[in-house]
């Protein structure tokens, strides 16, 4: 009995390696035979694949799991059009072609021509998990039907290309605003496969593609350039690869110019026709300068509300301080203008009841007269000069900071 029993064992240990290795045979050939039978065609082949009737393909398991190796993701993008960019949220929209491919080894079929399969299908494919890192809100087309591009080529290389409208973050330097350039990022990567399971990269050929009319599109910006690279995000559940393309926005001057440079320029030089008036013509120059002076605090209250509120000084709030200051500085000349005639006005009337109480009209008095006639033209001669200096200093000095203002921006 135990003899027997052992016999059994023995025979049992010595034929169970060459019936695995059989098995595995059978199945290799049986899954060529598949493959390669002549009355299914390599489309048939894959759909029976993906539906289930034909065993060797599961959208749950990854590309090159058993193998142990990662799924290489090659990605590109083409910029379809190029939405906006909001410096009030700091965002940027944009519509892309984002394409995908990877290599599925399960998905291998004997032909020559690569196979343009159903937008239906996507559902029964594994895809990768990538995602828009800076993305806010994101919308794929599917209209009239989801906007989807799939093929699969003989050797099992899967190209996934679906419509995108995304809306991006984009926190902007408004340092130099509105004589700046931004760079807006755009970042997407695996979302919970780490880099032992999933290797994103970029296509090696044309990566980034778009049509310079696009860049041009933008009534506020121009795309001035762009480039990509390769990241590693790094959290607690592990280090996950990315990718990261910069696109580079420059803002058009041409609308600040005209609304705001120029504008603020003319009511500054306005202010300047205060020194033409007559130190007497209080009404006019106090209106003036008022007139002046809330007309820049509104221009000021404007740019302010189409703008986040930041905590540093950007380059329009110098240009609209110091036009504020040039009018006030104007202002303040008024003020002393005036104050030098009202002076001399009041010693002049004192003088003028002295000499009328008095009645006396003598050799002294007329010296007296004559002298204080000398005296107002002084004091008139010191509120025309004050005027004059001022006509040439106000738009020398506000010329010279032009100057400075424009090479340093």
């Amino acid at each position: 009995m135990v003899s027997g029993k052992n016999h059994w064992l023995f025979l049992i240990h010595s034929w169970l390696p060459l019936l695995c290795v059989l098995n595995v045979l059978h199945a290799s050939q049986s899954n060529v035979d598949n493959r390669t039978e002549t009355n299914v065609s390599p489309y048939q082949y894959i759909l029976d694949l993906l539906d289930g009737t034909r065993h060797g393909y599961n959208k749950k398991i990854r590309p090159g799991y058993y193998q142990g190796a990662p799924t290489n993701v090659s990605c590109a993008i083409h910029v379809n059009d190029l939405e906006k960019v909001d410096d009030l949220l700091m965002e940027y929209s944009m519509n892309v072609y984002f394409r995908q491919s990877w290599k599925d080894e399960r998905l291998k079929f004997i032909g020559n021509e690569t196979l343009q399969l159903h937008y239906s299908l996507v559902d029964k494919l594994w895809l990768p998990d990538l995602y828009f890192n800076n993305g806010r809100q994101s919308k794929v087309h599917d209209f009239p039907v989801p906007n989807y591009l799939l093929r699969v080529s003989p050797d099992g290389t899967i190209l996934f290309s679906q419509r995108v409208t995304l809306n991006l973050a984009c926190y902007m330097d408004l340092a130099n605003f509105p004589l700046d350039t931004q760079a807006c990022p755009l970042m997407f990567g695996s979302y919970g496969m780490t880099q032992e399971h999933l290797v994103s990269s970029w296509r090696s050929n044309s990566p980034i593609a778009l049509d310079m009319e696009i860049a041009e599109q933008l009534p506020l910006f121009v795309l001035t350039g762009y480039r990509h690279d390769i990241c590693t995000d790094m959290y607690y559940t592990g280090s996950y690869s990315c990718l990261n393309a910069t696109f580079y926005f420059k803002r058009r001057i041409g609308y600040y110019v005209s609304q705001i440079y120029l504008p603020s320029s003319l009511v500054v030089a306005l202010s300047w026709a205060s020194f033409f008036m007559e130190p007497d013509a209080v009404a006019g120059r106090i209106s003036l300068g008022i007139l002046s002076t809330l007309t820049i605090t509104t221009q000021k209250a404007y740019i302010t509300e189409s703008l986040p509120k930041v905590s540093y000084i950007k380059a329009i709030d110098i240009w609209m301080l110091m036009c504020l200051f040039f009018v006030s500085l104007a202002f303040i000349e008024f003020a002393v203008v005036n104050l030098i005639y009202r002076y001399y006005r009041k010693i002049n009337i004192s003088h003028s009841q002295v000499t009328s109480s008095n009645g006396i009209q003598n050799a002294y008095q007329e010296n007296k007269s004559t002298c204080t006639c000398k005296m107002g033209q002084n004091q008139a001669r010191k509120r025309s000069f004050l005027d004059l200096i001022s006509r040439g200093i106000f738009p020398a000095l506000f010329l010279l900071f032009n100057i400075v203002y424009w090479t340093m921006y």
